[in-house]
């Protein structure tokens, strides 16, 4: 990835930009996101990792009980898009839906409840 440093970052839809968190993280962080250790050995050196969270209180708020499936929905359509750029790219993407969500969720800082982790996107090296 160029022109970026290692570390987490936060997609801020409001500034169209990314938003720095952290400096780059561990390798054993990532280990214990997966209980399939062959998935982790495919990911383990990939460039990017993109995680899909959502907040379902705002969107059942919003769309009454449609708004989990909506948040479900839209996590589909992004990884989609994810997979579209990343091919048009010549890149390797491996989406990974089977990960501890507490793990993930804690490593982000989110409570598990009202935000949350749905979907994991690896780029680049994978596998």
């Amino acid at each position: 990835v160029e022109h970026i440093n290692p570390g987490l970052y936060y997609y801020s839809p409001l500034q169209h930009g990314l938003k720095h968190l952290s400096e780059k993280r561990e390798e054993k962080d990532l280990e214990i996101f997966f209980a399939d250790k062959h998935i982790y050995n495919m990911v383990k050196n990939a460039s990017i990792y993109i995680f899909i969270t959502a907040s379902p209180s705002k969107n059942i708020w919003k769309y009454s009980e449609r708004g989990y499936r909506f948040c479900l929905i839209e996590a589909g359509h992004l990884a989609q898009n994810i997979n579209l750029v990343t091919a048009a790219k010549h890149l390797a993407c491996l989406n990974i839906g089977g990960f501890y969500d507490l793990e993930v969720n804690q490593f982000l800082k989110l409570d598990g409840v009202s935000d949350i982790t749905l979907y994991i996107a690896c780029i680049g090296i994978c596998g």
